[in-house]
């Protein structure tokens, strides 16, 4: 399975963190603790003749 990690050094990382949860929780669980913010990605297999609706 694919997999992504990125670090960026900024000043208002926990700031932009907190956007991106809350960006990603309308579509997608997301755990939030003081410490950190995990979104869990996944996709159910389709048929290839009904690719289904995007959920990203």
């Amino acid at each position: 399975m694919p997999s992504s990690l990125a670090r960026v050094a900024t000043d208002a990382a926990p700031r932009y963190a907190k956007q991106l949860a809350s960006h990603f929780g309308r579509k997608i669980p997301v755990e939030e603790t003081p410490a950190a913010a995990t979104a869990s990605l996944s996709r159910t297999p389709t048929s290839s003749s009904n690719p289904g609706p995007s959920t990203c």
